[in-house]
């Protein structure tokens, strides 16, 4: 009797051992993941494009005005030198119009930053309102997947079928978002 119970507990053992041992693989399983191309979605979204073609006059004037001033200042510069190598000038005229010079440069330099630091503000307030609109989006997509997980198209090796997500986030980004406002507010800083 003895023999057939413990024969009957081995083999209830030998039934259950594999249960307890698949629940992992079987819980492994059911994680999904779905894989975002974050910066295809910005670049390819209408709120975007839109901003682009907003800021371009701006960023075409500023290419302008930073060619002007280059070609302004190469000229004085060629006068410069012409004059100390013909010694056609005083020293202290020569100093006075070097430091005259040095002044116009540092001028030039700062319009220049400061209006490519406003160009860099305006595009990254253009980046994060598109990235604030898309977090909602990503998760809607998750839940609506049933993933645990949304990875970084980057950070993948190699995506099956329907994993990635991209294009339906770009489509449901475009129509929640189809502009978005190119000047940032008084005092604005990214990330904050």
């Amino acid at each position: 009797m003895k023999k057939i119970a413990y024969s009957l507990a081995l083999g209830a053992m030998a039934v259950a051992a594999p249960a307890i041992i698949a629940t992992p693989v079987h819980a492994q399983a059911a994680t999904s993941i779905i894989v975002v191309d974050l910066d295809r979605i910005i670049a390819e979204s209408n709120a975007f494009k839109t901003a682009s073609a907003t800021l371009k006059p701006q960023v075409d004037a500023l290419q302008a005005r930073a060619k002007a001033l280059g070609t302004q200042l190469e000229t004085e510069a060629g006068t410069l030198s012409k004059a100390r190598e013909t010694n056609t000038m005083a020293p202290a005229a020569f100093d006075a119009k070097v430091k005259e010079f040095q002044g116009k440069q540092t001028a030039a330099r700062t319009e220049i930053e400061g209006k490519q630091r406003s160009l860099q503000l305006a595009n990254a307030y253009v980046i994060e309102q598109v990235n604030k609109a898309l977090e909602p989006l990503i998760k809607t997509v998750m839940t609506e997947k049933r993933a645990q997980i949304a990875l970084a198209s980057g950070a993948t090796v190699a995506v099956g079928p329907g994993v990635d997500v991209s294009q339906e986030l770009l489509t449901r980004l475009n129509t929640a978002l189809p502009r978005v406002n190119t000047t940032p507010p008084a005092g604005w800083q990214p990330g904050k």
